[in-house]
């Protein structure tokens, strides 16, 4: 049963072009590691951002494959189990003691696996309809942290390059700088 709803809904998120999502979102599962030509505060600032579209746009999508194999072990494993007792001479008493382990209904499984899919295919129908949406903010956060580290390694050279042509004070230099 688990392999039957496994299969639906990867094939779902493949026709709702999930995988897109899934790409775009991975770098954001990624630790982010402080850069060393930036300041405590701006690694900091860089992190939490980082974390702030994670959380906004990390859909968990992949949490539902991992809830359903992890449904379909578990069954695996119970099967298993239940075959080699079947193998046993006292398989009788044997499965009767399998019988009293506590464990959920069927029904109540069925119920549970069908919450999974509904609560994911939710998130894929938001993904779907808001694609461009997400997509530009993933591209915007991505760009944004580019031309910040931009700024601040390379740009910065050059700006005090250009002010000290100016006769700019480096003490002026570095306090709109640090302001910025």
């Amino acid at each position: 049963m688990a392999d039957v709803v496994l299969d639906k809904w990867r094939k779902y998120k493949k026709s709702c072009g999930i995988d897109e999502l899934s790409q775009a979102t991975a770098e954001l599962d990624n630790e982010y590691f402080d850069n060393p030509n930036l300041t405590d505060e701006e690694n900091a600032l860089m992190a939490e951002r980082q974390k702030f579209v994670a959380e906004h746009f990390a859909f968990s999508v992949d949490d539902v494959d991992a809830q359903i194999l992890s449904v379909k072990t578990q069954a695996e494993n119970l099967a298993a189990r239940i075959d080699k007792i079947n193998r046993e001479p006292n398989s009788i008493r044997e499965l009767a003691e399998l019988e009293k382990e506590p464990r959920v209904s069927f029904e109540f499984l069925v119920e549970n696996l069908t919450e999974l899919v509904d609560n994911g295919k939710r998130r894929v129908n938001f993904f779907e309809s808001n694609k461009d949406l997400s997509t530009a903010a993933m591209t915007c956060h991505k760009s944004w942290n580019e031309d910040f580290i931009n700024f601040k390694t390379n740009l910065r050279g050059n700006f005090e390059k250009i002010c000290a042509e100016n006769l700019i004070e480096e003490e002026f230099i570095n306090k709109w700088y640090e302001d910025w």
